[in-house]
């Protein structure tokens, strides 16, 4: 439908950009989903016959009239344009993607909008590098797309810097079952650490590894990213939402037409807009669900057709290639009026062209080389520029999708979201991104090769390399690109160092190099600390308002090899002044009388003090600035909010340095250099305990997260019976116990407590907690013995009329089919535990779970039965 619009709007020239003469026809051939039937059917068309199993005879069309073929899907464009290329007649496509169609050895006539699926891997690939994915698995279907778009990824992260690591790659065949698909979850399920699996499948295997997903309950335990196969696709979600939830997929870029929309509302039963019958009877009955008597299409729907149905917004899909069939129109009238033989012709388009020994060669150029402001008036402000590139399609970018539940609405539906776009570079905003995530929810999952392990990474060429993650970029769970500067850390941590080590100059008594070394070092390891935090804050304060880390260009003074030297420029100018005051006033000590005693002080006796604090001027100023600039940047986000806690450092020492000037300069001679060393000391910690303290606090979060995820990735399975753990960790165990044997208690208890009954008894009172390995399934057995005994009582109830286990029932030669039919149908209020084939109806642990934990101990019917 979106094909004829075109050629209605093309044909209205509403706005007149087109000549008059300029009119379009168009035929639209059904292949039946077989290829091989476009052949046939081209076939016919170029020989002036009828086509294959149609009602009419002879020439359908004048073979010297085709200008262009358009062609849906890669397979179609490929068969069609094998035939016509050789035949110098343009084909063209709106969503074949197929690397294959480059090669214009072959396809030298072939032209589309959408980019080719190796552009769509290397975008891939890029997005992968920005969430600082290192670690992922892939899934291909074993076809030419699939090939093709897994080796270019592969190629594009085997040599990228950090490296992204391919553990796996599973081939799915063409036609895979849902079984090869719960197979392929197992083998990906092996592979810790790697939570992110990028997906080359056709709609149907995406469909089916989702379904696969539910299935063996492993939902959340994958990140998808889907290529555009998947796209904003709702047909490919419906009923597997939870097992797509946080996905990402990739979407060429496209927008939804309004009058698109509005032109296919109204079709109805008597205005089917030219479209054969058959073509509207299955539109029409699969839209309104319901049957037409006496259709040529058989539908199975139950409901009679009206015939008064109208189609609304919520029955038309958003089928990205709407507006990409209305370019390829578009294009094509373009191309045609940019013919220069023909535009100085008084002659109209046709008849010039009939004239011209080489018109083939002349549409194909003039195609290639035109360009479409796409519907300016339909899209408004979201209208762009298109053409073609010189290897013969649309440069025109793709749109990255999070699937996501809405959590704003209070319906909670599912939707796709744009979190970015791909034009020429990747423009990207992770803060966007909503998934899941076993620690917060609403932080970016990880996808890493665990710390100190060893990882195996699938090259291109089928061999493999290790690859180990040492923890640096984890030390602040993000991506290497995104950690504080090597050089950074250096310089501010020795600076540390350095102030801790000034101490014992204050310390120590005064001697002609001690006071060399006090005059020049305590300025210059003051300067070495403040100067790197300092750039470290005008560097946050000039990616601010960039979020994404990625979007920051690092060029010259920005680039770290800039930023070292800028700091070492600033601690310069401080080493500068220290040597001009030695240069001036060699260092000397005298001995002076203060309290009946020869107390050693750095000359001048003075004015030494306060020479020393004036040394520190520069110093004090770049605490100025450095609260200035920090007090700008006091919204960043970057790095775990790391302005501020540099902000905080010299918030800190503000006190601690106007106490010990005070002191130095006014107070007894005593004080003086104590109150310097105390300073130091005071002020060398603050920057310890912000600094190196809380970064190794940021890495163990890290390292206990990922291992959370980790953990419970293996046990996603048994997700749901997690939390009622606590209560079972309660239950004391006692040989008081009756249900416990004696001789396994003792074994046990000796085990898990380290004692024993002679040299060293154990409590009495000794729990349960924190002594054994969780088994993901004892939530589920609790479950189990609760449906068992309620369904025994139920049955006891039933046959013998009391709730006491009567030895009547006990007896009875039937009491093996009482029990089994009491707990079949045993049920807790209106839900049945087991259905009547014996499987789980219900997920029962459902039914024991409270705010406080596990409490099936608490019913009275099972604390009865046990």
């Amino acid at each position: 439908m979106a094909f004829f619009y075109a050629i209605n709007l093309v044909n209205s020239n509403s706005d007149l950009k087109l000549p008059a003469s300029l009119k379009l026809g168009g035929m639209a051939l059904d292949a039946c989903s077989t290829p091989s039937r476009i052949g046939q059917d081209m076939y016919s068309l170029l020989s002036g016959e009828s086509i294959c199993g149609s009602q009419t005879t002879g020439q359908v069309i004048d073979p010297s009239t085709i200008v262009v073929h358009l062609t849906k899907n890669s397979a179609n464009s490929i068969v069609t344009s094998t035939i016509l290329s050789p035949l110098k007649i343009t084909t063209l496509s709106q969503s074949a993607t197929s690397v294959e169609l480059s090669d214009k050895n072959y396809h030298s006539y072939f032209l589309r909008t959408v980019p080719p699926d190796n552009i769509q891997a290397v975008v891939m690939a890029e997005v992968v590098q920005r969430f600082g994915w290192d670690y992922v698995s892939i899934v291909y279907t074993n076809d030419a797309y699939g090939r093709a778009a897994k080796d270019t990824f592969l190629a594009n992260t085997e040599n990228s810097s950090p490296r992204t690591c391919t553990a796996i790659t599973v081939s799915m065949a063409a036609d895979a079952s849902l079984d090869d698909f719960r197979n392929a979850l197992d083998d990906l399920n092996q592979r810790v650490g790697a939570r992110v699996v990028i997906l080359f499948l056709t709609t149907d295997h995406v469909q089916k590894i989702l379904q696969a997903t539910k299935d063996k309950g492993l939902q959340n335990r994958f990140i998808w990213f889907g290529s555009d196969t998947w796209s904003n696709s709702q047909l490919v979600v419906q009923g597997v939402e939870d097992a797509a939830t946080g996905a990402l997929t990739i979407q060429i870029k496209s927008e939804i037409v309004e009058n698109f929309k509005n032109y296919v509302k109204t079709l109805t039963f008597n205005n089917r807009h030219g479209l054969p019958n058959d073509w509207f009877e299955d539109i029409y009955q699969t839209l309104h669900q319901c049957r037409i008597l006496n259709s040529v299409v058989r539908k199975p729907f139950t409901r009679i057709c009206s015939e008064k149905e109208m189609i609304t917004d919520a029955m038309i899909p958003q089928d990205p290639f709407v507006l990409h069939t209305i370019i390829s129109v578009f294009m094509v009238a373009q191309g045609l009026n940019q013919i220069e033989v023909c535009k100085s012709s008084s002659l109209d388009i046709a008849a010039c062209l009939s004239l011209q020994d080489n018109k083939l060669d002349l549409i194909y150029n003039g195609i290639l080389e035109s360009q479409y402001n796409v519907l300016p008036e339909a899209l408004g402000n979201k209208s762009f520029q298109f053409r073609f590139t010189e290897s013969g399609y649309g440069d025109i970018g793709y749109n990255i999708l999070n699937f996501r539940r809405d959590l704003t609405s209070g319906s909670g539906e599912f939707q796709y979201v744009p979190i970015g776009t791909y034009q020429t570079s990747l423009e990207l905003d992770r803060s966007l991104y909503q998934g899941f995530s076993f620690v917060d929810t609403r932080s970016v999952p990880n996808s890493q090769c665990p710390v100190g392990s060893t990882c195996r990474c699938l090259n291109r060429n089928g061999s493999y390399e290790t690859y180990s993650r040492q923890g640096i970029s984890g030390l602040s769970g993000v991506p290497s690109k995104e950690v504080v500067p090597l050089f950074w850390v250096i310089c501010w941590q020795f600076g540390v160092v350095l102030v801790y080590a000034m101490v014992f100059a204050f310390i120590v008594h005064a001697t002609e190099e001690v006071c060399g070394l006090r005059r020049f070092c305590l300025g210059f390891v003051y300067a070495i600390c403040y100067s790197a935090l300092f750039v470290k804050l005008v560097d946050c304060w000039r990616t601010k308002e960039k979020e994404d880390i990625y979007n920051v260009k690092y060029e010259k003074l920005g680039k770290p090899l800039g930023l070292f030297f800028v700091a070492v420029l600033l601690v310069l100018v401080q080493c500068i002044i220290n040597a001009e005051w030695l240069i001036l006033e060699n260092p000397q000590m005298e001995r002076i009388l203060y309290n009946n005693m020869l107390w050693p002080r750095c000359m001048p006796n003075d004015f030494y003090d306060e020479g020393l604090i004036l040394s520190l001027v520069y110093i004090m100023f770049i605490i100025f600035l450095s609260v200035v600039v920090g007090l700008m940047t006091w919204r960043s986000k970057k790095n775990h909010r790391e302005a501020r806690w540099i902000l905080g450092i010299f918030v800190l020492s503000i006190p601690v340095w106007v106490v010990f000037c005070i002191v130095a300069c006014m107070g007894a001679y005593k004080m003086r250099d104590a109150a310097i060393a105390i300073g130091l000391l005071i002020n060398a910690t603050i920057m310890f305990v912000l600094g190196p303290m809380r970064k190794l606090y940021l890495l163990n979060k890290f390292e206990a997260k990922m291992e959370e995820e980790e953990r419970k990735s293996i046990v996603t399975g048994s997700q749901k019976g997690e939390g009622e753990w606590e209560g079972f960790e309660d239950k004391r165990l006692t040989q008081s116990q009756n249900y416990w044997n004696t001789k396994w208690f003792s074994e046990f208890r000796d085990q898990k407590h380290g004692c024993n009954v002679l040299t060293n008894p154990c409590n009495t009172s000794l729990t349960l907690r924190g002594r054994y390995e969780r088994d993901p399934f004892v939530p589920f057995t609790l479950a189990a013995v609760r449906a068992a005994i309620i369904g025994i009582q139920d049955g006891a109830n039933t046959h013998c009329n009391t709730k006491d286990l009567c030895s009547s029932y006990l007896n009875n030669i039937n009491r093996g089919q009482y029990i089994n039919d009491g707990i079949i149908n045993a049920q807790l209020g209106n839900k049945r535990f087991f259905d009547n084939s014996g499987d789980a109806s219900v997920d029962l642990t459902k039914y024991c779970r409270l705010p406080g934990g596990w409490r099936c101990w608490a019913d009275d019917r099972i604390r009865t039965g046990m």
